[in-house]
């Protein structure tokens, strides 16, 4: 089990990295843009759409890292007031609530990415981008945090049988 739960960590952790990389990626051409737009009064045609692919890589390539880090929403002052047990019961069920909501991005994720590879559809852009490209960081993300909400519900049980 620790083997696996090794495995997650890592796997969530290049997700963090790969987020890490879409974010310094963003900072430099939002910049790029404000420079453009505003000093040479050249906008650009790319960067709006650019910007919001790499929001979404960000978002759903980082939430497996972030249940790893434990800096989902939470109510601290509650765990705080119960006692261990009861804390990870509640840590349990959060966790179980997140796997489910991430069981269910995974499944509609793919549906929508392969109706979009399929299809062959396009953004409206100039870029015209394969809209599956993008798209792929919906499933891969929730997957990467259904693995890592699994193993931390996992860890919240054995929790609860030490308390």
């Amino acid at each position: 089990m620790e083997s696996v739960e090794r495995l997650v960590t890592w796997l969530n952790r290049v997700g963090f990295w790969i987020a890490m990389f879409c974010l310094v990626t963003l900072t430099v051409i939002v910049f790029y843009e404000v420079f453009c737009r505003y000093f040479l009064r050249a906008p650009t045609d790319w960067v709006v759409e650019v910007s919001g692919y790499l929001l979404v890589v960000m978002t759903f390539l980082g939430a497996g890292y972030l249940v790893f880090e434990n800096g989902h929403v939470r109510l601290d002052l509650l765990n705080a007031m119960v006692s261990p047990r009861v804390a990870a019961g509640l840590d349990l069920f959060a966790h179980l609530f997140i796997s489910l909501f991430a069981a269910v991005m995974v499944v509609q994720g793919y549906d929508m990415v392969a109706q979009a590879y399929r299809f062959g559809w396009l953004s409206t852009s100039l870029l015209e981008t394969p809209l599956y490209i993008p798209q792929a960081a919906l499933p891969i993300g929730s997957a990467l945090l259904l693995l890592q909400a699994l193993a931390a519900a996992v860890r919240d049980v054995f929790r609860m049988a030490r308390s």
